[in-house]
């Protein structure tokens, strides 16, 4: 069966064609992913256990053993390297550096320095390694640097209006800052082609935030991580406008007697320890936002959670089963799955909240609500506001989705206008805010027929008893 919504029609029969699609994309991996299972990075421990290396790279990594003590590695404090309350390194630079130190069995030591120092540190000798520098082939005649252990994303800050650069297209025939001496600028510019500004070079030790202040520079863009910079300047906003933009960078020295090192690190990362550190850079940017949201609480909040952690407390939450992508039961799997699901495995992981889910999968919405309303419940996965309920109930000042009412029957059904839809039979789910919607943009109408639940009403329409069904656009995905 056909139906027709927003003007567009969709068959049933396209999850067949993307049932095969499927079929034929997962063949055409078979044998790829057959030859990746026969090695798991995870069990190396050692360089001399990495496929490949040769015995003049053992050599002289045993001769740096036996010379040094540690090897330091220069960051900039970031996203990537911040300090805990009780001052200890943390973040992906700490994990990093861990992971080399155990591999090559000797301590690699991370190193604060500003960007200028980094630079200078490399060529004098006074740092071994840094990683926060972007391969290019001019810069492989100064340094050796590895493939890429990372992909950084841009930040660009902004001071006071926070609306004069609100696309990557606002920054044309601006003054924008960069540091001196990056290739973030290039980096830019090899995306986003028809991008015209003026590239200001902000040496090392100069006041980017005074800058900005002055009206000297319209906008600094650096690396993300280096946001972290500014999270203590209220008048300065951080902006992501370059989505496609990403910054490779590498284990970068300038004393040619570690090649050894650079080289193995690159046979490791060929033989899948990319994504190893991938999951390294992930770890460390969860361990970021644990960091930013623990300082962000009040000690009233403080309090609720240590409460919940020391008494073993679960919070009591309903999830839907039937609103795709939002919440809905997976017959598969057997378990709940969605937007919701996925943000409160994430909020668990940052907050140590427990949650446990209470309902089943045939928990009707009208028995969640009144579960809402009774208290056994904390949470539900969806309650859209209504003035119907304001005063009840409670909603975070940010949502975490939306989408938009909409009037959904078969292709068949006739063009009409708004007016006349109080003369069409209109399925609702029972207590949803779409009903109270419905009366409160057409109050008086008796057309409503209600149901328990939406697959319930999706059946009715597809049989010809109604004409219309009142949910969201969220509601036709899945149908699909």
């Amino acid at each position: 069966m056909k139906w027709e919504f927003m003007g567009l029609k969709i068959k049933r029969t396209v999850k067949f064609v993307i049932v095969i699609c499927c079929l034929l994309a997962g063949l055409s991996n078979c044998n790829q992913t057959q030859r990746k299972r026969h090695f798991d990075i995870n069990k190396i421990t050692s360089y001399l256990e990495i496929p490949g290396i040769t015995e003049t790279e053992i050599a002289a990594i045993r001769e740096i053993a036996e010379k040094r003590q540690s090897l330091s590695v220069g960051y900039q404090p970031s996203t990537e390297a911040f300090r805990q309350a009780d001052g200890t390194l943390d973040g992906f630079v700490q994990l990093y550096c861990d992971l080399m130190s155990g591999i090559f069995d000797i301590p690699f030591t991370p190193a604060a320095r500003t960007w200028g120092q980094i630079l200078e540190g490399l060529n004098t000798g006074a740092l071994d390694f840094t990683i926060e520098m972007t391969p290019t082939e001019e810069r492989r005649k100064t340094y050796l640097m590895s493939a890429p252990i990372a992909q950084r994303s841009l930040a660009c800050m902004v001071y006071g209006d926070s609306l004069k650069i609100k696309t990557e297209l606002d920054i044309n025939g601006r003054r924008i800052g960069f540091w001196k001496g990056t290739v973030t600028a290039r980096s830019i510019t090899d995306v986003y082609p028809d991008l015209f500004f003026e590239v200001v070079d902000v040496a090392d030790g100069v006041d980017e935030v005074e800058l900005l202040r002055s009206g000297a520079i319209d906008a600094f863009i650096a690396d993300g991580p280096t946001a972290f910079a500014y999270i203590d300047y209220e008048n300065i906003f951080v902006k992501n406008l370059f989505p496609l933009v990403f910054t490779p960078v590498s284990l970068v020295t300038a004393n040619f007697g570690f090649s050894s090192i650079v080289s193995v690190m690159d046979r490791y990362i060929a033989a899948g320890g990319i994504n190893k550190l991938y999951d390294l850079y992930r770890e460390g940017n969860n361990r970021y936002i644990k960091f930013k949201f623990e300082k962000s609480l009040t000690r009233e909040e403080k309090d609720y959670l240590e409460n919940l952690a020391a008494n073993g407390k679960r919070v009591p939450i309903a999830l839907e089963n039937d609103n795709y992508p939002i919440s809905f039961y997976n017959e598969r799997s057997r378990e709940f799955q969605g937007i919701v699901p996925d943000i409160l495995k994430q909020v668990g992981i940052m907050t140590e909240i427990d949650f446990n889910v209470v309902n089943d999968k045939n928990t009707t919405w009208f028995e969640m609500l009144n579960m809402l309303r009774t208290a056994k419940i904390s949470m539900v996965s969806e309650l859209l506001r209504s003035e119907e309920r304001e005063g009840q109930f409670l909603w975070p000042d940010n949502p975490y989705a939306s989408t938009r009412f909409a009037f959904i029957s078969k292709t068949d059904y006739p063009y009409i206008q708004l007016y006349q839809v109080t003369h069409a039979a209109v399925g609702v789910n029972e207590g949803s805010a779409y009903e109270s919607v419905y009366n409160s943009w057409f109050p008086g109408s008796n057309n409503l027929v209600i149901y328990r639940n939406y697959n319930d009403a999706f059946d009715d329409l597809e049989k010809g008893k109604l004409d219309l069904l009142f949910a969201s656009e969220n509601f036709l995905l899945s149908q699909l």
